[in-house]
């Protein structure tokens, strides 16, 4: 006959059941954790590799005399960049820097990350990374080495901190006002946008980028073949970048971040392809590379506020416009004569302009309802292009890319006036020292002389941020570096002026045959109107002139005018 069940055995029974359930909890929930670190560290580490993508596409569309030194600076952005995050930048930031917890300052008293937030340094560093090196592509080829890195500290240590406090951190203004920027194109690509078209416009253009009569000059291309390899890189990378800004890995979010890719890959197709049938129709049927890789980052560039808040044919509308806007930017700035070697401002400044504000018209409010501040936007805060909608979510677009342009532009420019002048106090101080003859003209330059077409402060400013005339003639990496990176073998160089004599003779060769074609018209023309007179005269005697027949000769030689001999 079985026992009855006393309540002690009840209760003891239920409380192991309790108990394991709770450790089956505890299981669960670490490895989510688990997952959600390996998703963030796999998304930093392929964002990290877009600096591979940046270098590539800079050394290609540069010219063979300064690819060391970009390959350096590059090098360099990701090195300085670490530190300066780890220090500073990282604390300052807040729960902008990819959901960090407080303010994890690596020069505290310990010295060290706290341990849960070390995920979110390498995450929100690979973005720091981004902008950073999006300013390099400006200043290409001119800029002195030691002023872009005192340039990159600031931005990496307080000017971007800053922004991305702003946008990403729901305490604060301006993401608590309910400004969505998902992926970072106000927060990082804009940023690097501003500074770049600030670097560009206080150097000035490259030598002979601008002739005589206005025009812009058009510099040969180092290497296609790695510009383009780098775009694809870019790419790539860009897929991770935009997908891991869900910040999560629970089922909503991770289908959110695969909303978000086929949105991403929906634009660059878009924007590369319209930008294939601008040129085909405006360009005469050529198809610039360069313009067509900036035409498929600026479609990326322009979904990355909005990829996963927006409908496909959203994504798709937003690239044709990206096209448009990337060539009549770099139209623009030829026209102000500001010299910006790869379009950094056009593909990444104007087109992070363009997402932003795109947000405010084309977010849908059941996507938007996912975003991680939903709860601070009021009613109605959602797309224009939606009914119910308040319009209070372009306004505030509006407000976050002015109010970024504005303080990127103000704090850089106080920063670069503050080192050039400490640099020309410095280099002053050394000519004076100096008994030789060189000194008056380095007192000169110090103190603003005209240097590369500006005067006044421009000319101090620019004298010091810029290389001397003789170093940028011959190219940073003679320089700096020890000779270019594309040095040609006596060999290499004979078979490149063989096929440049090649190339001349098939251009003679040309020429020669459209003047013939050209010349054996006119004579049918007139020809045609000698018959015609002839009709007209009705067997009249007229003085027309006698035509000698001409020899045929071999080919190379003159046609001689004497009459052929009778057979």
């Amino acid at each position: 006959m079985a026992q009855p069940v006393t309540n002690q055995a009840m209760g003891y029974a239920l409380g192991n059941m309790t108990e394991h359930a709770k450790a089956i909890t505890e299981r669960i929930t670490e490895h989510e954790d688990a997952v959600l670190l390996f998703f963030m560290l796999l998304g930093a580490q392929i964002v990290l590799f877009m600096q591979a993508g940046f270098a590539m596409l800079e050394v290609g569309l540069v010219g063979h005399k300064n690819a060391k030194s970009i390959l350096f600076k590059n090098l360099l952005d990701m090195c300085v960049g670490a530190i300066c995050w780890w220090c500073v930048g990282f604390g300052l930031a807040g729960a902008g820097a990819s959901g960090q917890a407080g303010h994890d300052f690596g020069i505290n008293s310990n010295g060290s990350l706290s341990y849960t937030n070390s995920i979110f340094y390498i995450h929100s560093l690979s973005f720091a990374a981004t902008t950073c090196t999006i300013m390099s592509g400006g200043v290409a080829e001119r800029m002195r080495l030691e002023m872009y890195i005192a340039c990159a500290v600031i931005l990496v240590s307080l000017v971007y901190p800053i922004v991305i406090g702003w946008g990403w951190d729901s305490g604060q203004w301006l993401c608590g006002g309910g400004f969505v920027d998902f992926a970072g194109s106000c927060l990082v690509h804009l940023t690097g946008g501003i500074c770049a078209l600030l670097g560009a416009a206080l150097l000035g253009p490259r030598r002979h980028r601008f002739l005589p009569d206005g025009t812009a000059n058009k510099f040969k291309e180092n290497s296609v073949l790695l510009a383009v390899l780098g775009c694809l890189i870019l790419t790539f990378c860009w897929i991770s970048f935009n997908a891991s800004s869900t910040l999560a890995a629970d089922y909503d979010n991770m289908a959110l971040s695969v909303h978000a890719v086929v949105n991403t890959v929906l634009a660059m197709a878009s924007a590369t392809l319209s930008t294939v049938v601008f040129d085909q129709v405006f360009n005469d049927g050529v198809n610039d590379i360069f313009e067509t890789c900036n035409g498929l980052l600026g479609g990326l560039v322009a979904v990355t506020a909005g990829c996963a808040f927006m409908s496909n044919w959203a994504a798709l509308v937003v690239g044709v416009i990206s096209s448009i806007v990337t060539k009549k930017s770099a139209e623009f700035m030829l026209y102000m004569k500001i010299d910006d070697p790869l379009d950094a401002f056009s593909v990444h400044g104007a087109n992070g302009i363009l997402a932003t504000l795109y947000v405010g018209l084309a977010a849908r409010p059941d996507l938007i309802e996912q975003h991680y501040a939903f709860d601070y936007h009021p009613k109605g805060h959602w797309g224009l292009f939606y009914g119910g909608s308040s319009g209070s979510l372009i306004l505030i677009q509006l407000q976050g890319v002015l109010a970024v342009s504005v303080f990127v532009a103000v704090a850089m420019s106080t920063w670069i006036l503050l080192v050039t002048s400490l640099s020309a106090a410095l280099r002053s101080s050394r000519a004076k020292k100096k008994e030789d003859d060189d000194a008056p003209s380095a007192r000169a330059v110090a103190a603003g002389t005209e240097v590369a077409g500006a005067t006044g402060l421009l000319g101090m400013v620019r004298s010091n941020l810029r290389m001397s005339s003789e170093a940028e003639l011959v190219g940073a990496d003679y320089v700096h570096h020890g000779g270019s990176a594309f040095e040609l073998t006596k060999a290499q160089i004979k078979m490149h002026n063989e096929m440049r004599n090649a190339q001349d003779r098939l251009a003679r060769r040309g020429k020669v045959k459209a003047e013939r074609k050209a010349s054996l018209k006119a004579n049918g023309s007139r020809v045609a109107a000698g018959e015609s007179k002839a009709e007209e005269a009705k067997g009249m005697q007229t003085g027309g002139a006698f035509t000698v027949p001409v020899r045929k000769t071999s080919p190379g030689t003159t046609p001689t005018d004497t009459p052929a001999p009778a057979v």
